[in-house]
């Protein structure tokens, strides 16, 4: 009797086992393929927004041609990927390539790149990065419209030596950000770097006023050393705000110095490469300031983009 009670309990666990295996398999599987769908969603709003649908008529995402093992390496791809062909009754118009670079300042920065069959940028979306938020994010359209820059241009229309960043004697630039009051700029908040740091670049923006006083600096991004130079960090010290209301005219160009080197600003004990840099950056950054300021506070004031790159009414 014992025996049959146990034969008959044990059976019915393996039921409950087995109908328990099938419900959480079809859960697994429903959410599956719910996640699949959501990334199909995304990958062809992605695709969209390069190739609109107005300018083809096949399955962006169904006609793909594997990239080629041996541009793996030209195009940064690891495992390969696939290239979508744009088609307008059946003839391609566009490729859009993925394209990944190991230089970002966080780390690999994807990208799809859309080419038009005579060779300009139909688009570029950045598609994954770890960019600092507040500055490097803004490769990404849903932050600003900097990668918008891109669309027509093509290797012919444009010579090699351009497609670099302004810094770099480029066509490209970051961006600045215009304060206004009561639609009147009042200053312009600029991004700057060096390079002279002691442990690599410091990231900075600087706002500067209409005057050409300085609004304020803050350092955004740095890998100097902690408890030496990282006190150009108002985290840890308010060394930075000794610049506020500083100008190219209310102060000679001599006093833009370390006290070590004759000039009014503190050095750090300990440190001195970290804070020359940074006040070297901010005079360099006044000098660009006073040759643009006439365009920048005569441009219009932008309206906001959604994702698409549309205005927002």
């Amino acid at each position: 009797m014992i025996i049959k009670s146990i034969r008959s309990n044990s059976i019915a666990l393996a039921l409950f086992a087995l109908a328990t295996a099938l419900v959480l398999s079809s859960v697994d599987n429903l959410t599956r393929d719910k996640i699949d769908y959501a990334e199909r969603l995304a990958a062809q709003r992605a695709l969209l927004e390069i190739v609109p649908p107005e300018r083809h008529n096949n399955d962006l995402l169904l006609d793909t041609q594997p990239v080629p093992e041996a541009f793996w390496s030209i195009l940064g791809l690891i495992k390969g990927g696939n290239i979508h062909i744009a088609r307008y009754n059946g003839e391609p118009i566009a490729a859009i390539v993925p394209s990944v670079t190991a230089d970002g300042y966080s780390g690999d920065i994807a990208m799809i790149i859309g080419v038009n069959n005579e060779g300009t940028i139909a688009g570029v979306r950045v598609v994954q990065h770890k960019e600092t938020p507040g500055l490097g994010d803004k490769i990404d359209l849903k932050k600003n419209d900097w990668i918008l820059a891109f669309n027509g241009k093509s290797l012919s229309n444009m010579a090699r030596s351009q497609w670099a960043v302004k810094k770099d004697g480029g066509q490209f630039g970051g961006n600045i950000h215009i304060a206004r009051y009561n639609g009147e700029p009042i200053a312009a908040i600029v991004p700057s770097v060096t390079a002279d740091g002691y442990s690599g670049d410091i990231a900075m923006i600087i706002g500067v006023n209409n005057e050409g006083t300085i609004a304020g600096v803050r350092v955004v991004q740095h890998k100097e050393t902690p408890g030496l130079g990282d006190k150009i960090d108002l985290k840890k010290n308010d060394w930075i705000l000794a610049f506020n209301g500083k100008s190219l005219s209310n102060m000679a160009r001599s006093q833009w110095a370390v006290k070590k080197d004759g000039g009014q600003f503190d050095q750090f004990t300990g440190a001195t490469i970290t804070p020359r840099a940074v006040i070297n950056q901010i005079v360099a950054t006044l000098d660009y300031f006073n040759q643009d300021s006439d365009r920048l506070f005569n441009q219009p004031q932008k309206k906001a983009t959604n994702s698409t790159g549309q205005v927002e009414q």
